[in-house]
């Protein structure tokens, strides 16, 4: 949720905050509870729900946000040392390099099985491809702290866990992952991680768009999934496909959540009071970051560090007009957009000291100075 909720808030502190009571709560053996802190206790050695590497992930991920999203670097140097404990400990954790995870995308949708660990998706499964992804960062943060020897560990660890994974989970044939009958979280959690072979990503990405429609667009995915099923879609090239499932407005859609009057997110897509399930629980929420990132199209160049380098670029889909604006760590950024039959109309606004790039619709792309400029074209 954290590039979701920073384009609303500023989170530095609050999320230095959340890093140091992580540091605080990990373990000697360098695991990361579920909580932090820790009061989920249970069957030794950490209990049930404890064992949830996409939830302890976030060890890992919370500083490297808190570098890519504000440029702290002091964020990496404070938490290196855990992140390398975390994803040390998943390793030795590992079965014929393969890790578990008791919950996996929790409450995904539409099995008819009800509401809890993920019933699509192997949580063997969910639990590598996190793996991988904390060894990717792990990677990174070393390069970027000089740490060299570590580096090569963690680079090494990473083709490990690609092979293991295709090996164990990859059907070459079918350009598919293995699943229990719906696709979307497996390939787009792989595909978010690296662990699917460079030619066969577009094959990939497209089994998930027939599963979805052989599916009504209805996505299956659950509440830790479906960052990925959008960055996957969107990433891919396919916000059509997107515009889609979040346009709905039968159940298991934002839309049927609204005609409920509704005006805090459910834990489950089904969206019913009194279950027993969460009406007021944020980890929906990864649809901010699409809006803002793409149907806005606000968001940072590929590399960039602390919004120095902007790219927007909408994609609008079926829609008319769109607006928003964020408070970034550079400075405000604005963007409204409307179209009419084929004329596109944008509005941007970028602060002092930022180099941004503007991408329109049909490709066009314009080079932006800082403050307000209104750019238009036409598109098919």
């Amino acid at each position: 949720m954290a590039r979701a909720i920073s384009y609303g808030y500023n989170v530095r502190s609050w999320y230095n905050k959340i890093a140091r009571d992580i540091r605080d709560t990990q373990l000697p053996d360098g695991h990361i509870p579920t909580n932090c802190p820790n009061y989920l206790v249970g069957i030794p050695p950490h209990g049930y729900w404890n064992e949830a590497p996409e939830w302890g992930i976030s060890g890992v991920f919370v500083p490297w946000h808190l570098y890519e999203w504000y440029g702290d670097r002091k964020a990496l140097d404070s938490s290196y040392e855990s992140m390398k404990r975390y994803v040390d400990y998943l390793s030795l954790s590992a079965k014929d390099g393969i890790i578990n995870s008791n919950l996996g995308d929790w409450y995904d949708y539409g099995h008819g099985k009800g509401d809890g660990p993920s019933q699509w998706t192997p949580t063997t499964l969910t639990a590598t491809a996190i793996w991988a992804m904390g060894a990717a960062t792990v990677r990174r943060t070393a390069e970027l702290l000089g740490q060299t020897a570590d580096a090569s560990i963690y680079k090494e660890l990473q083709g490990r866990i690609k092979a293991d994974f295709q090996r164990r989970f990859y059907d070459p044939v079918r350009k598919s992952v293995l699943n229990h009958g719906s696709c979307q979280a497996a390939n787009s959690v792989a595909l978010c991680a690296g662990l699917i072979p460079e030619e066969d990503r577009k094959a990939v990405l497209q089994a998930v768009v027939e599963d979805l429609e052989r599916h009504n667009w209805q996505q299956t995915v659950g509440e830790v999934m479906q960052v990925f099923l959008i960055r996957a879609l969107a990433e891919g090239g396919r916000s059509d496909v997107l515009h889609r499932i979040y346009s709905r407005e039968n159940q298991g859609s934002y839309g049927f959540m609204v005609r409920q009057g509704l005006t805090t997110l459910p834990e489950s897509w089904d969206a019913k009071p009194g279950t027993g399930n969460s009406m007021n629980h944020f980890m929906l929420g990864h649809l901010v970051e699409w809006h803002y990132a793409y149907v806005a199209g606000i968001r940072q160049q590929p590399g960039s560090v602390g919004w120095h380098k902007v790219l927007i670029a909408p994609e609008p889909g079926p829609m008319e007009s769109a607006s928003a604006s964020f408070d970034g760590p550079s400075g405000k950024i604005a963007v409204q957009w409307k179209k009419h039959k084929k004329d596109f109309e944008m509005s941007v606004t970028i602060p002092e000291g930022v180099e941004a790039v503007a991408v329109m619709p049909n490709g066009e792309r314009h080079e932006l100075k800082p403050g307000s400029a209104t750019l238009k074209t036409i598109i098919e």
